[in-house]
C-alpha cells in the first residue's frame, strides 16, 4: 500500500503505514465537560477487538481528542472500528476544521445504528500537506455500555 500519510494516537504515530491499531493504547484524555477539564478515562480492552483484541475502551461520555492525522493533498478518507451496543445516539468520529488544508468546517460522521462492531468511515478532500486533528465523541449516558475502538485505516 502507497504512503497515504500517517495517524497519531496521542504520541504515537505510525509512519508511513497507511492503517494502524488501537493495540498499543493506554490511556487517552477526555474531555468530559466536567468543571475539572480533562480527565483519563480511555482504557485498553483486553477481551474485545476488530479483528482481534485488544481495543480501546471508552466507558463514559466525552470527547477522546488523541488523534493525529498527518495527511497529503488529495481526498482522503478515515475509517475506524467501533462497538457501541447500537443505541442512540451513536458515537461519532469528527475531523475538526483546519481552513489552511481546505478543511474550513468540522466534518462528522455518525457510526451506523447497527450492534456488534461497525465501520465509521469520513472523508476529506485536503489541499496542502499538514494536520488534522480527529476526535471520537461519545454523546450517549449509558454507563452500562462502553464503546470500544480499534482498527484504525487510512487512504
Amino acid at each position: 500500500m502507497a504512503d497515504q500519510g500517517a495517524i497519531g494516537l496521542g504520541l504515537l504515530l505510525a509512519e508511513g503505514t497507511g492503517q494502524g491499531t488501537m493495540m498499543s493504547l493506554w490511556t487517552g484524555m477526555v474531555d468530559t465537560g466536567h468543571p475539572d477539564g480533562f480527565q483519563a478515562d480511555a482504557t485498553r480492552n483486553d477481551a474485545s477487538g476488530n479483528p482481534a483484541a485488544p481495543s480501546q475502551s471508552q466507558p463514559r461520555p466525552g470527547t477522546l481528542k488523541d488523534i493525529i492525522w498527518k495527511v497529503r493533498t488529495g481526498a482522503r478518507k478515515l475509517s475506524i472500528d467501533c462497538n457501541y451496543g447500537g443505541g442512540n445516539p451513536a458515537p461519532r468520529l469528527i475531523i475538526k476544521a483546519n481552513p489552511a488544508l481546505g478543511v474550513p468546517a468540522d466534518v462528522i460522521k455518525a457510526a451506523p445504528a447497527l450492534s456488534g462492531w461497525v465501520t465509521v468511515s469520513i472523508e476529506v478532500a485536503v489541499y496542502a500537506t499538514g494536520v488534522l486533528w480527529v476526535w471520537r465523541e461519545r454523546t450517549d449516558r449509558r454507563l452500562a455500555v462502553s464503546h470500544l475502538w480499534d482498527n484504525i485505516r487510512v487512504t
